[in-house]
């Protein structure tokens, strides 16, 4: 049925996964005006925030430019009070091992934000010297804690 939740969740992973940025963004933006005013007592309207770090993570990795960043996602996800720490962290492991420096970057400025604790920074060498990736990553995070 549209529109839907899912009917909207479906279209952005398709935009995602073959990169189509523009495409993604505007659907997106519809999806947040018109999902808040259907009727719908069964089911959420809101998109997730995980459901954000996944579109994020498609969309980067399906980029042929490596150092590629979607801020416009990554703004939607500072809107909450709620935001899933665990899976943001393991969304930072996959743009290090994919060898997307600056999207982890951006997810990390993001975790950094609401978790105080350093406990997740141990693992993301190891997924970033599986990405190939440098130690300016490292530079940053060091100087950022």
């Amino acid at each position: 049925m549209w529109p839907s939740k899912f009917a909207y969740e479906g279209l952005l992973s398709a935009y995602a996964d073959i990169g189509d940025k523009d495409s993604l963004l505007r659907t997106l933006d519809e999806a947040y005006a018109v999902l808040p005013s259907i009727d719908d007592k069964t089911a959420s309207r809101e998109i997730s925030h995980i459901l954000l770090l996944d579109l994020y993570t498609r969309l980067m990795c399906s980029s042929a430019y490596t150092d590629a960043t979607c801020s416009e996602i990554a703004t939607k996800l500072l809107t909450t009070d709620y935001f899933p720490l665990e899976f943001a962290i393991d969304t930072v492991k996959v743009l290090l091992a994919k060898g997307r420096p600056a999207a982890a970057l951006e997810i990390f400025k993001i975790i950094h934000k609401y978790q105080k604790q350093n406990d997740h920074l141990s693992a993301f060498p190891v997924y970033a010297a599986a990405g190939g990736l440098v130690s300016h990553f490292f530079v940053y995070i060091y100087y950022t804690i």
